[in-house]
């Protein structure tokens, strides 16, 4: 969970031991990225944030739209590098668990596959309220089966439910 990891990963290659595998870091994910960007939360307009952006492969996925202005943040200046050669929108190197904006800045904010790699969740659920307007949607999706928030751990003290409600 390095930046240096990432910076790797996303640069196509894999460090195993020291030695440098190459590795495309979105080989099979384009489905996934479709399936994700077909989700209702994705209808919003505005101003969307994708927190933990990566390349991009989720915001090139979503359908080009004049009402909807695309920002992200990585770690990873690779990753921003290579999001801002193949998205419109503005993308900056960022700590996640201190997001550069104003608070109420955006009207949708999403972060898929990143709160099992930061140390600190509750930090990252809130700045990700802290940045959503009044009314807005949250979507947030996590693979890694043991981590497991509760009740208390989620900002406003209630888990989003699965489907995206505006908060």
């Amino acid at each position: 969970n390095t930046v240096a990891f990432y910076d790797n990963l996303y640069a196509g290659k894999y460090d195993v031991g020291g030695q440098l595998l190459d590795w495309d870091y979105e080989e099979g994910r384009t489905e996934w990225y479709a399936r994700v960007a077909a989700e209702p939360a994705f209808k919003c307009s505005g101003k969307l944030l994708d927190i933990g952006c990566g390349m991009g492969g989720l915001l090139a996925a979503l359908p080009q739209r004049r009402d909807l202005k695309l920002f992200g943040v990585d770690f990873s200046p690779v990753a921003i590098e290579r999001v801002r050669q193949r998205v419109r929108g503005s993308f900056e190197v960022a700590n996640v668990e201190t997001l550069p904006f104003p608070s109420r800045s955006f009207d949708c904010v999403v972060s898929t596959e990143t709160l099992e790699h930061v140390d600190r969740e509750q930090r990252v659920l809130c700045e990700m309220a802290r940045v959503l307007k009044p009314g807005g949607t949250m979507f947030l999706t996590v693979p890694e089966k043991d981590h497991d928030l509760q009740d208390h751990d989620w900002p406003r003290g209630h888990r989003m439910p699965i489907d995206p409600v505006p908060i």
